[in-house]
């Protein structure tokens, strides 16, 4: 396969919605410009994010001997990460990179066992509540295309 492979294939890319049937129409508003790149990469990011998956699917179906599950089982044993070279082709090598376990909170259980242990169920809120942390909130654009 070309060396150039990739370049190339970003250069076709960051054409979409820029050139040819795709264009930005002539309008003097500059929001419209931006709305319609904005339009042009969610619809990419769309259909890009379902091949994506699509190809994953595919990847997984390849690994015959178990080996991603394998490196899995180890991971979780030790606790730490790994990365695994599942593929090697002519032009490509795929390596599944596995990142240690992250854990999580049940807050319900975790009151449950603080009362079991003696504690007050009221400090146990309070304290509770005083350690949680808000996130920001979410933000989600949904920029459609007029019908003219």
């Amino acid at each position: 396969m070309d060396l150039q492979f990739a370049s190339k294939l970003q250069t076709a890319l960051s054409l979409l919605g820029v050139t040819g049937d795709f264009e930005p129409s002539n309008s003097q508003d500059k929001a419209n410009k931006v709305l319609h790149e904005y339009y042009v990469a969610e619809m990419g990011r769309s259909m890009f994010d379902k091949r994506r998956k699509k190809a994953l699917e595919d990847i997984k179906k390849l690994d015959t001997q178990g080996i991603v599950a394998t490196e899995i089982e180890n991971v979780k044993k030790l606790n730490m990460g790994s990365s695994v070279q599942l593929l090697d082709t002519q032009d490509f090598t795929c390596i599944v990179a596995l990142k240690a376990p992250s854990t999580t909170l049940d807050e319900s259980l975790l009151r449950v066992e603080l009362v079991k242990a003696g504690l007050n169920a009221d400090k146990i809120e309070t304290a509770i509540n005083n350690a949680r942390k808000k996130n920001k909130p979410a933000e989600t654009y949904n920029v459609s295309l007029k019908r003219t």
